[in-house]
Parts: C-alpha cells; structure tokens; sequence
C-alpha cells in the first residue's frame, strides 16, 4: 500500500486500486421462516435468485449483503454453497420436473 503512494508522489498521478463490486460474489442458501418474501429482500440487497423453492432461496450475492442478510428478521440461516454450473443445472431440472 506504501508503494502506491510512493508512485503517486514520484509521477504526480492519482491512482485508486480497489475491487470491482462483484468480485465478492458468490452462491448463498439462505433459508427464511416466512414463503414468498426472500426473493425481494435478495434483490433488494443487490442480489441475483439462481433457484427458489417455497421458504430457501440460492442466490449469487457479495458476501457483505449476505452476511447483512443474517440480522434481517425471518431470514433463518445464511450461508455460502460451493456447487459446479453442472451439477447446479442438474437441479434446476429436478425443480422444474417436480412443479410439473
């Protein structure tokens, strides 16, 4: 982090390093005790629902969101999922088939 200063001063530059905003995403289960409500709460926190069934949500979210997610009431669980597209696909699929 010094360095960077020191480049600054040294060539006049204005430099800003930082992540982009969605580097931190990734998949989250997140489990609610009430149906129907996850899904607005998710987008509302700048989240994306990959899968939802009548009380859980997948979604693919920044960490920080999620874990603010966790002090929502009616939120009961979330966390982090490591899952493969395959094997997510094949889900999807297995949910489709089973609402007929």
């Amino acid at each position: 982090m010094n360095d960077d200063l020191d480049m600054q001063r040294r060539f006049g530059a204005k430099m800003k390093v930082s992540r982009p905003p969605d580097a931190d995403r990734q998949l989250f289960f997140i489990l609610g005790s009430v149906r129907g409500q996850l899904a607005g709460t998710i987008s509302g926190l700048d989240g994306k629902v990959v899968l939802q069934g009548p009380n859980w949500v997948l979604a693919e979210m920044g960490f920080s969101s999620a874990m603010a997610l966790r002090r929502i009431p009616g939120v009961r669980l979330a966390g982090g999922v490591s899952m493969d597209s395959a094997r997510a696909e094949q889900i999807r699929k297995v949910l489709e088939l089973n609402r007929g």
